[in-house]
Parts: C-alpha cells; sequence; structure tokens
C-alpha cells in the first residue's frame, strides 16, 4: 500500500507544512521527511509536534499535551523507538528534588511545592502507632515498694493508736476537770450554803426574838388556835371586840389568864399589850413557865409609868408574900400613859431569862424554879379597877 495519500505528492505531511514543490525536500525533523533523524531513545526534551500547539495546563485530556505522544489525537504514531512506549512500565519518575511524579498517586505531596494539576487522590490514612509495651518491674523494686507501703500503713496504725490513746487521755482529762469542777462548784455552793445558813443562824440567834421557828401566832380574837384560853367573864378572862380582856377589880390583887393547852420550856414569847383602864400604878403583864391551877409560874408587870417587877410564885395562896422577887426596875422603851400599845417579850433558855419592851432588852436574870409550863396574862390593879387587852400572840421554839 502507498504511504502518499491519493492524490497527493509524494512525502506529504498532514500536520506539516506542504512545500509548493512536490519534490521539496521534508523539512528536517519530520516523520517522513529527509534530513537527519532524531536521536534513537527517550528525549524529555524531544517534542516530534510543533510546541506552540502545547497548552499550559498540562490536563493529559487537552490535545497537543506535553504528557504522551497520545495525547494528541490527531497526531501520527511516532516512528520505532523514538519516544515512550505507552505499552510498557512508566518512565522512572524524578528524584525527590525535582518534584513529585504526576503519574503515582500513591507519592506524598510537598508542602513546598505547587502540587500538579489533575485529579486528586484521598491519601493512605497514617498508620496508628504500636501500643507501648508495659515496662516489667524487676522483683526486688516490687519488693521494696510493698516494704515501703508495709512501714506506711504501720505508721498511719501506730500513729492513729497513739492519736486515740492521746485523744481518750484528754477526754478522760476533761471529763475528769469538769467533774472537778462540778464537784468543787457543788461544794462551793455547800459551803455558801452552810456559811449563809450559818450566818442566818447565828444572826438569828443573836438577835431578837432569837429563833425562826415559830410554833404559836394566834390573833387573840377568838379561842380557834387550841390553846384553850380561859374565857369566862365571870373571871374576868375572854375573849371581846376581836381581842382578849382581863379585868381586875379587886384591890390589892392581881387576876392570871392561862393557855391551858400550852406547854413549852425554851422559847421566845411576846404579846402586844394596851392597858386600857386603871389608876394610878395599874399594870399588866406575862406569866410563864406556869401551872395555874396552882399558883406556880413566874409573873412579870409592868405599869402604866414603865415600872415593872419579876416574881416568882411557889405556892397555890396567891398572896405576894408567897412570890420572890428576881427582879425589878424602869424600862425606858417602855411607851407610857393608858390606851398605848407596847409589845412585851420574855426570853427563857434553861435557867436563863431576858425581858424585852418594843424588842429593846430591860432586863436578864436567872433562876432554876421551873423549867417548863403554860403561858397567860396577868393583870394588877391600881387606885381603880385595870382591864387590859392582849392582842397577836407569838412564841418562837429556841433551838
Amino acid at each position: 500500500m502507498s504511504q502518499n495519500p491519493p492524490g497527493g505528492p509524494p512525502n506529504y505531511n498532514p500536520y506539516g507544512p506542504n512545500p509548493s514543490n512536490p519534490n521539496y525536500p521534508a523539512t528536517p525533523g519530520t516523520a517522513y521527511g529527509g534530513g537527519s533523524q532524531p536521536p534513537s531513545g527517550p528525549n524529555p526534551g524531544y517534542n516530534p509536534y510543533p510546541a506552540s500547539n502545547s497548552p499550559a495546563s498540562g490536563d493529559p485530556h487537552t490535545p497537543n499535551s506535553s504528557y504522551g505522544p497520545y495525547s494528541n489525537p490527531y497526531a501520527p504514531p511516532p516512528p520505532p523507538n523514538t519516544g515512550p512506549n505507552p505499552y510498557g512500565n512508566p518512565p522512572t519518575p524524578p528524584p525527590p528534588s525535582t518534584g513529585p511524579n504526576p503519574y503515582d498517586a500513591y507519592a506524598p505531596t510537598v508542602m513546598s511545592q505547587n502540587p500538579p494539576s489533575g485529579p486528586a487522590y484521598p491519601p493512605y490514612p497514617e498508620m496508628p502507632p504500636p501500643p507501648a509495651t508495659p515496662g516489667i518491674q524487676s522483683p526486688q523494686r516490687g519488693r521494696a515498694g510493698l516494704i515501703t507501703a508495709v512501714i506506711i500503713a504501720l505508721v498511719v496504725i501506730v500513729g492513729g493508736a497513739i492519736f486515740g490513746v492521746i485523744a481518750y487521755n484528754n477526754n478522760q482529762a476533761t471529763i475528769h476537770a469538769n467533774a472537778t469542777a462540778t464537784a468543787q462548784a457543788n461544794l462551793n455552793a455547800q459551803a455558801t450554803g452552810t456559811a449563809q445558813a450559818y450566818a442566818t443562824a447565828t444572826a438569828i440567834a443573836s438577835n431578837y426574838p432569837f429563833s425562826n421557828k415559830l410554833v404559836l401566832s394566834d390573833p387573840m380574837v377568838d379561842n380557834s388556835k387550841g390553846m384553850n384560853w380561859d374565857d369566862k367573864q365571870s373571871i374576868g378572862c375572854f375573849f371581846s371586840g376581836s381581842a382578849y380582856h382581863i379585868i381586875q377589880a379587886d384591890s390589892q390583887h392581881y387576876n392570871t389568864c392561862a393557855a391551858l393547852n400550852s406547854d413549852f420550856s425554851d422559847f421566845t414569847y411576846q404579846v402586844e399589850m394596851v392597858i386600857k383602864k386603871g389608876g394610878d400604878g395599874a399594870a399588866g403583864g406575862l406569866i410563864f413557865r406556869a401551872d395555874e391551877n396552882h399558883s406556880k409560874f413566874y409573873r412579870l408587870s409592868i405599869d402604866t409609868n414603865g415600872n415593872y417587877f419579876v416574881l416568882v410564885v411557889v405556892d397555890t395562896t396567891g398572896t405576894n408574900g408567897n412570890a420572890r422577887v428576881l427582879k425589878q426596875g424602869t424600862a425606858s422603851s417602855f411607851t407610857t400613859g393608858l390606851g398605848q400599845t407596847n409589845t412585851l417579850g420574855i426570853v427563857a433558855r434553861g435557867d436563863q431569862y431576858s425581858f424585852y419592851v418594843n424588842q429593846q432588852l430591860v432586863t436578864s436574870f436567872t433562876d432554876s424554879t421551873y423549867t417548863h409550863g403554860q403561858i397567860g396574862f396577868d393583870a394588877d390593879y391600881g387606885t381603880s379597877a385595870t382591864e387590859d387587852v392582849f392582842t397577836n400572840v407569838k412564841v418562837w421554839q429556841l433551838l
């Protein structure tokens, strides 16, 4: 078969310029023209097609691309052994310094160079690093750690025990201190209370009426206190007008009225007295440690002028001749005159006696004739009949 196309001149190059002379020799370097042949073997700088027709984009699908002889569908096949073999192995990629190989899809991308144009291929995922192999602890080091742990545990246990003992001792000390303080406070309170009680008792024992043990308090309005006072107008002893009255109308005599159910030994006996009627020398007073039915008692009498005497009556005749004077005098604390209220008091302790007027000591005396008995009142005739009124009787027992 003829190599020239029909009707055309010989050596016709469809891709090169056609000479006007059919016998014009072909341009050197063409596929079919004369002249010297290109060097055999691959030549990176050799392009059988004009470079002016090659695009700069480098797209392998663009005509006249520099990536291979088959990039241009209109170019004739190259002569044998004049270019790369499309069916052989790809050419060896240039060294890394020349840039990435555009035909190696798995080549790493060099960040300092511009990547080639064309389709992008996903990179292979990075392989995770192999797991670290745990170190093997030497037996000696493990034994040392165990010993250290045991020592720490022993320190903790011993320290806890010591702390517990100290805390227990502190707690016991606190409890003991609190108990001691409480006991001391109780002792102090008891001592204070005892001291106060002693001081109170001392004050009471040293001051009239010398006791706080009141055993009788009778307003003398009636006979309701159980003392069984003499209550007969015929004998001049009776309750009237919320008070107790004694009348002595016989001259040169005295009248006594007693609480028949009373019996006191050591005591303070007190009463409020008013000499209501009577002439000069009219008097009134007390009887104590008495046995009235047998006319045995101590008798104390004081007149409107404050003159007093104390007698001990020892017989049943009722005459002054059977009485013995123990003490006599004048009480300056007595309010003189008729109708005046005076408080009389007698303190009997053993054979010791003291006489008080309005809580003021008048005199003291000693006698052992009688040790206990009844309490009562006395009225003495003056220059005329005498009437005495008594209220608010009180008796304190002496300890």
